[in-house]
């Protein structure tokens, strides 16, 4: 009887309660390749930006609004002529970025934003994707793609966020922010599927994002990334 009790606390242990401790998780892909079909036309090239999420966890997790920016890079071969100064500064910053001798990079164009997925849940080991036809001037030689998903592991409710929504925008530096929109309340609609209003939206720091959220679901987590991508001439 010892054995069978201790074999019994010993999986509730492993399949229960040690998952439910584990941080919200997920996986994301990132893919830009040439329209299938769909070719070139002058001066631009059509390409298919593809985005997985995969739940590699054993609880499901919800997706919050999410977002998706594409950029351009303009890669030039050329002397850096301050190639010394410019590589210092890229290794004393914060941001992950790289300086060459011999390429001239303007970085950043946004050419195109949206959402991933909508507010969404994900049962364990699943995975879901999206494919969007983006089209890129010629001009450019590489892009970058950036993703933000923040991810609960507990429904949202009314008690988020002080009863409001999280979306996303663009600053004036093109920079993708979290702001939180006021919630229209309608009769037999619910939270997540109310209108809202973003006439007079309140902006948020990354670190206050994540401390809001964390007052609702402390597992939860924002995932972000991204993927520079060359572009091969037609």
């Amino acid at each position: 009887m010892v054995a069978s009790l201790w074999g019994i606390y010993t999986f509730y242990w492993q399949s229960v309660l040690v998952p439910s401790w584990a941080p919200a998780h997920i996986n994301l892909g990132i893919s830009l390749t040439p329209g299938e079909g769909r070719g070139s036309s002058p001066g631009s090239r059509e390409m298919t930006l593809k985005l997985t999420a995969t739940n590699p966890s054993s609880r499901k997790i919800y997706l919050l609004a999410n977002a998706w920016q594409l950029s351009a890079i303009d890669r030039r071969q050329g002397l850096q002529p301050a190639f010394l100064e410019d590589a210092n500064g890229v290794l004393l910053g914060k941001a992950l970025l790289q300086s060459e001798k011999y390429i001239i990079d303007d970085q950043y164009a946004t050419l195109a934003a949206g959402r991933m997925f909508d507010d969404d849940m994900i049962h364990p080991g699943e995975t879901i994707e999206r494919s969007i036809l983006v089209r890129i001037p010629d001009t450019y030689s590489a892009a970058e793609v950036s993703l933000v998903v923040p991810v609960l592991t507990r429904p949202p409710d009314r008690h988020l966020l002080g009863g409001k929504r999280m979306m996303w925008q663009l600053n004036s530096n093109e920079d993708m922010v979290p702001i939180l929109c006021r919630v229209v309340p309608q009769p037999d609609t619910s939270f997540l599927e109310s209108d809202i209003s973003c006439d007079k939206p309140e902006e948020l720091s990354s670190k206050e994002l994540d401390q809001r959220l964390r007052k609702f679901d402390s597992l939860m987590r924002v995932f972000s990334d991204s993927d520079q991508i060359n572009l091969s001439k037609p």
